[in-house]
């Protein structure tokens, strides 16, 4: 498998177990959801790959989900997007306040959104008690992971 390029689904289905596993932590550090998704293989199927992929996703536990933010490699908001000047420091700061509230970054899947959406999705994240913040957590790292198995099956 090409290092972090994408392949064809025949190529990730002919993979073993292990490298099959390994190209799944490519879209997030979750190792039994890695292990599964490979483990389920052959797909012969994009679709069913990435159905799959969403089924076993949505199993995903809190402990889970916070040691792959341990390895998790974070991009500002502004490289998805052109803030103007004040819109992006607006965002740094809310971020800032996000983490020292929930002691982690902000996770935020920002394909889709301008600066400015992903600024009031930052404060009404920062306003969520802990266990709704989880979730929102949760899903966006799910909606990222998915997406980075989207683009590395062609």
């Amino acid at each position: 498998m090409p290092n972090g390029g994408a392949v064809r689904l025949a190529e990730f289905d002919a993979l073993t177990a292990p490298e099959a596993a390994e190209a799944m932590l490519r879209c997030v550090a979750i190792p039994r959801w890695a292990r599964a998704v490979a483990a389920r293989r052959p797909y012969g199927d994009r679709g069913r790959l990435l159905r799959t992929a969403r089924e076993l996703a949505s199993t995903w536990t809190w402990l889970e989900v916070s040691e792959a933010l341990d390895s998790w490699p974070f991009l500002s908001a502004g490289a998805s997007a052109a803030p103007d000047g004040s819109t992006a420091a607006d965002l740094h700061a809310v971020s800032a306040a996000y983490h020292a509230r929930f002691g982690r970054s902000l996770v935020v899947a920002p394909s889709g959104r301008t600066t400015s959406d992903l600024l009031r999705l930052a404060v009404r994240r920062l306003l969520m008690d802990e266990e709704s913040e989880r979730v929102a957590t949760t899903a966006e790292l799910r909606e990222i992971s998915l997406r980075r198995l989207r683009r590395m099956i062609a």
